[in-house]
């Protein structure tokens, strides 16, 4: 798991950075809210390399 936080926001990722539908707990948050559920990055349809 990844989290990212600046002041009263927190995003939590998989590994990836992506943030599935079906998983729970991720999302980005303000405050106590979650305010986004689902995020994955693709180029061309496939997940980036890491470098």
């Amino acid at each position: 798991m990844l989290v990212l936080k600046h002041d009263s926001l927190f995003l939590l990722t998989d590994s990836f950075g992506d943030v599935h539908p079906d998983s729970r707990g991720l999302g980005l948050y303000a405050g106590d809210t979650r305010v986004l559920s689902h995020y994955e990055l693709r180029i061309n349809g496939a997940r980036p390399v890491v470098l």
